[in-house]
């Protein structure tokens, strides 16, 4: 297990899990957190991905335009996102909306669906 400043993340049966435990998420907060994924899991990159972000109730649209970016998405071979509060899926249909993640991206309400839906990219 790795904590960054926003999330805990831990490298399972080929699979990246993300948990945000953040409420906000700034554009420093954002390149922080992908600075030290890819330190410390760069030997799994690009991976397969399942990003908790059931906590966040706000990303800066710096932020998500940020996360969009090759330099983020390209980090990744597939991502399925949790969502479960109204908030935080408001939030990832406007990055899926806006940003268009150029590899496979599903939302999910959880975690077991998600990991269903990502067996396909193994």
């Amino acid at each position: 297990m790795y904590t960054t400043d926003i999330a805990e993340l831990h490298y399972k049966n080929q699979i990246l899990y993300t948990t945000f435990n953040c409420v906000d998420i700034s554009i420093a907060e954002a390149k922080s957190h992908i600075t030290d994924l890819k330190r410390e899991f760069q030997n799994v990159l690009p991976a397969l991905s399942i990003a908790n972000i059931s906590a966040i109730k706000n990303s800066s649209k710096e932020a998500r335009d940020y996360l969009g970016t090759p330099e983020v998405v390209t980090l990744l071979k597939a991502n399925a996102v949790v969502a479960n509060s109204t908030l935080s899926k408001i939030i990832v249909n406007l990055y899926l909306m806006f940003n268009k993640p150029s590899v496979p991206t599903k939302i999910f309400t959880d975690e077991a669906a998600a990991l269903a839906w990502l067996t396909q990219f193994k």
